[in-house]
């Protein structure tokens, strides 16, 4: 099955969109590639092994940093190839005062709309970025945030809704469900791949299940769902009914209550 929601794309995001400017921006990154990388764009995480030789205490050196509204100068001259060196600048110039080398940088753009070309022109200058400091560009993420509005907020119509209103259906107000946090897994995941072999592990966010399952599956294999054995919160069920959102879409869009998903052989399935 393809990975695509009409019901978000009709709300403002284009998840098609979001693949093709991964496909566009692959070639600024392979520009960054050193030896230590040991992973492509794509996956949940990107992964580098690095050489730690004549180092006796080795120690990372972590730094953030964004391009602040130098980015607006940027969009009102429609030249988007720049500001992405200043981005890794910020955050290179800042570790090198510890006589830190730059190993790999992730880069995070959020954009009102999706514009594949215009996303990995942004890229290329972060790719530009990491070439200078001598740095790999491993992964990072593309979120698109039209007017501020999603599919929940245009369902919900959260600007002129009572948030504090309680849901008999929810158990608790709409604005309590809506801001409930993301549950981290972490120490579960870690204890279950203590006592069970788990060959793939992923982590259900935009995308859905439609986009995420198949990520850790071999090319010519596939998953089956069983619906019935998910504990789906009534949220879902409630947003689909008030969005008259087909069930396809719901699965592409939302985790559906099902944040992660692991894959283990049929014996370590009750581990």
């Amino acid at each position: 099955m393809r990975s695509f929601s009409e019901s978000y794309r009709d709300a403002g995001v284009n998840i098609e969109a979001g693949y093709e400017g991964v496909k566009l921006m692959k070639k600024h990154v392979q520009r960054t590639m050193i030896p230590g990388v040991v992973s492509d764009i794509g996956g949940f995480g990107g992964l580098f092994a690095p050489d730690l030789t004549g180092m006796s205490e080795p120690v990372l050196v972590s730094g953030t940093d964004g391009v602040g509204t130098k980015q607006r100068i940027a969009q009102l001259m429609n030249k988007h190839d720049s500001v992405g060196i200043d981005c890794v600048a910020m955050c290179v110039n800042d570790i090198i005062c510890c006589g830190a080398k730059p190993i790999f940088f992730l880069d995070y753009i959020a954009i009102g709309k999706n514009e594949p070309e215009k996303v990995a022109t942004l890229v290329s200058g972060v790719a530009e970025g990491c070439v200078q400091s001598g740095c790999a560009l491993i992964g990072g993420e593309t979120a698109e945030h039209p007017n501020g509005y999603s599919l929940v907020r245009k369902v919900f119509n959260v600007e002129h809704a009572d948030l504090g209103a309680y849901v008999d259906e929810l158990g608790c107000t709409l604005g309590e469900e809506l801001l409930r946090p993301t549950k981290i897994y972490v120490k579960p995941v870690l204890a279950a791949m203590d006592v069970a072999d788990v060959h793939g592990v992923s982590h259900i966010t935009g995308g859905g299940f439609y986009e995420n399952i198949p990520r850790c599956i071999p090319d010519g294999l596939c998953a089956k769902i069983d619906k019935s054995a998910l504990r789906t919160p009534p949220i879902f069920s409630m947003l689909q009914r008030m969005g008259s959102i087909p069930e396809h879409d719901m699965f592409n869009t939302y985790n559906m209550g099902v944040g992660m998903t692991m894959i283990v052989a049929k014996d370590d399935a009750d581990k």
